[in-house]
């Protein structure tokens, strides 16, 4: 009977190190949940996110959690003392939450999740080159509902990128600055191409890009100090001309100035 009792001693032992380890946090969930978790977004700007939030006072220091999708599991960034943190060099959006920790033990619930996202619109937007027809769109505006289509070449549409071929043959075509000539009435617009997470962007391209292809993309550095992701969907002769050129695309943006952090999709 004794050497019974000393068997499930040990195996209960076993189980408790067991639960412990499925937690990042280990110890027990017995401080409360942080409250306040925030980011200040006068703060933030370009890649660097600064999350606020409320001290707890049972806290020694309190552990950052970051993940790269709404449904994804956190991952600890670092821990600090202080009240606030930030996110230097994010290589892509993402969601924040925050536990407080005092020795092994730490919050058992994670903060309410605060994000830097882009707005995401997956709807396909088409726009057209200089050689097809006339009256299709060849420029396109890039708001928070969601893109406008229109000419580049009338002074009453304000574009901030469009479609061009400069040597006529099916399928060549280029994006340009919006107040690149030969358009009219668009806006500056600078071509940046996304780093490996595709989160953010990393290379200067200039005013406008090298021969569009399907799967391109591109972060855009858009007039009044907004960011803007831009898939190219699909690249094709279009049918109603001999030698115009058809592009699909969507797009995400962010809708705070000067952050340049997008989601790591790569389609």
């Amino acid at each position: 009977m004794k050497k019974y009792a000393i068997l499930l001693t040990a195996l209960a032992v076993v189980l408790m190190a067991g639960c412990e380890g499925d937690d990042p946090g280990g110890g027990g969930g017995t401080l409360p949940q942080i409250t306040g978790l925030t980011i200040d977004w006068d703060a933030s700007d370009g890649r660097d996110i600064v999350l606020t939030w409320t001290a707890e006072e049972e806290a020694d220091e309190y552990e950052i959690y970051f993940k790269t999708t709404s449904g994804g599991n956190w991952s600890a960034v670092t821990t600090t003392t202080n009240t606030t943190f930030t996110h230097t060099d994010a290589t892509s959006a993402g969601y924040y939450s925050v536990r407080a920790k005092s020795g092994d033990d730490y919050s058992e619930e994670y903060a309410t999740a605060v994000n830097s996202m882009p707005l995401v619109f997956d709807q396909t937007v088409t726009i057209y080159d200089n050689y097809a027809a006339a009256e299709l769109p060849s420029g396109i505006y890039f708001t928070f509902e969601g893109a406008e289509t229109g000419s580049a070449y009338s002074p009453d549409f304000g574009q901030d990128i469009y479609a061009y071929e400069e040597v006529k043959g099916d399928t060549q075509a280029i994006f340009r600055s919006g107040d690149m000539s030969p358009g009219q009435g668009g806006y500056p617009t600078v071509f940046w191409s996304p780093g490996s997470t595709y989160g953010y962007p990393e290379t200067n391209l200039g005013s406008y890009t090298a021969n569009l292809a399907s799967g391109d993309i591109f972060i855009l550095q858009l007039d009044g100090g907004y960011f803007a992701k831009l898939y190219v969907d699909d690249v094709s002769a279009y049918t109603g001309s001999e030698n115009g050129t058809e592009i699909d695309l969507h797009y995400e943006i962010q809708d705070r100035q000067g952050i340049q952090l997008f989601t790591t999709d790569s389609n």
